[in-house]
């Protein structure tokens, strides 16, 4: 089963339309995990960029 296939399942299994909903234990780690690892992807990326090039971004919030 690849990534994708697997990814799928997931959206497939949490249809509340369905009958039987209910969410896999794996399908909410995913759903927490997932946007935390991202933005602390983004995160890094963005850290690492600063120091390539030797500047700062907004550190107050984008106000």
């Amino acid at each position: 089963m690849s990534f994708l296939d697997w990814l799928s399942a997931l959206a497939q299994d949490a249809d509340p339309v369905k009958p039987g909903f209910q969410a896999q234990g794996l399908y909410l780690l995913v759903c927490v995990t997932g946007p935390v690892l991202f933005g602390g992807l983004v995160a890094l990326t963005l850290t690492g960029l600063e120091r390539l090039f030797g500047i700062r971004l907004s550190s107050k919030g984008g106000h």
